[in-house]
């Protein structure tokens, strides 16, 4: 369960490095 948490905090700090470099 940690280790599912770390990769939702993973994933979505690289949508919002995504999201930040598309715009």
């Amino acid at each position: 369960m940690l280790s599912d948490f770390q990769h939702d905090i993973e994933v979505g700090s690289n949508n919002c490095v995504n999201s930040v470099m598309l715009r």
